[in-house]
C-alpha cells in the first residue's frame, strides 16, 4: 500500500504497509520493517503491526494494485 517513515526511530529503515483481505471479507493491515543485522548482513523482518482495518479498503489505497 505504502512506505512509511518511522519518526520515532529515524535512523532505522522505512516500514512497508500492506493490506490483505482474509476470508473474503476481513480487511487487515500488515506493517513490516526489513533490517540488515549482524556482522554478516543477515536480513531480519520485523512485523510492526497486524490489525483489522478501521475502514474498508478501497482501490485508491492500492496504487500498484492488490495482486
Amino acid at each position: 500500500m505504502q512506505t512509511v517513515k518511522d519518526f520515532r526511530f529515524p535512523k532505522r529503515s522505512e516500514m512497508r504497509e500492506f493490506g490483505k483481505v482474509y476470508n473474503g471479507k476481513d480487511d487487515v493491515y500488515i506493517k513490516i520493517r526489513v533490517e540488515l543485522l549482524g556482522m554478516y548482513g543477515n536480513i531480519t523482518t520485523f512485523v510492526m503491526s497486524f490489525h483489522f482495518a478501521e475502514k474498508a479498503f478501497t482501490p485508491e489505497m492500492f496504487p500498484l494494485g492488490n495482486e
